[in-house]
């Protein structure tokens, strides 16, 4: 009988299977680790033109932060904070999980920006959301599940990585 051979074997593929599943599962959470970005002038005030600047970072321990920012378009100098949120990401495959833990954001009745510790804690999104992904080079693109009849929302955005 060779039953014991073909059941190692079968047993020994299966491992190997599941063990490249894992480093792939690895290897894209290495490639989604880091500082992701999306950049839009604003408006010009005063002949200094603004760039809203909305980065979203990963990191290994799998938590993630995102910051809405004002530049000053020429220099890149940080002007102020627009939103802030903390939370956790699983990654599977190319379906990328975001939880909220926390989230605060700027009051517009006192201008255009504020300090970080100014933003006003708001509402954490009770369901996490799950997205597709798919990272090329240095850019990344969130793909959304599609919105209700009566939602305003957006079927993708693209990501430029920061350079470290």
């Amino acid at each position: 009988m060779n039953y014991p051979v073909r059941t190692t074997g079968l047993t020994c593929a299966l491992c190997l299977i599941l063990a490249g599943c894992n480093l792939l599962e690895d290897n894209s959470a290495r490639r989604l680790q880091g500082t992701w970005f999306i950049e839009s002038p604003i408006e010009t005030i005063d002949e200094t033109s603004l760039t809203q600047r909305n980065e979203t970072s990963f990191k290994d321990n799998g938590t993630f932060e995102v910051v809405r920012v004002v530049l000053e378009a020429s220099s890149g100098q940080l002007l102020g904070y627009r939103y802030a949120a903390q939370g956790r990401y699983g990654l599977r495959g190319n379906q990328l999980t975001l939880t909220w833990l926390s989230r605060a954001s700027h009051d517009d009745t006192m201008g255009r920006y504020s300090l970080r510790e100014k933003l006003i804690p708001i509402a954490v999104q009770e369901n996490p959301l799950t997205l597709s992904i798919e990272i090329v080079g240095d850019v990344m693109t969130w793909k959304y599940p599609p919105c209700g009849p009566n939602e305003n929302c957006i079927a993708s955005q693209q990501f430029t990585r920061k350079p470290e």
